[in-house]
């Protein structure tokens, strides 16, 4: 499962959460990990996600 820490460490492109997001199948993220990106996102002056699912595959 990946929480908000490993995705934010995943987007600065830290080499082993990269590889291990990169390679895991099934990816889990919960519904709060989720919520805390989205409201990190909004007030960081961000409207979207700067990245999509696609780049977990």
């Amino acid at each position: 499962m990946v929480d908000t820490s490993a995705f934010t460490e995943f987007v600065r492109g830290h080499t082993e959460i990269v590889h291990e997001i990169r390679t895991a199948s099934p990816l889990y993220v919960s519904a709060i990990d989720l919520g805390e990106l989205r409201a990190g996102f909004a007030a960081g002056g961000r409207l979207q996600v700067p990245y999509s699912t696609a780049s977990f595959c």
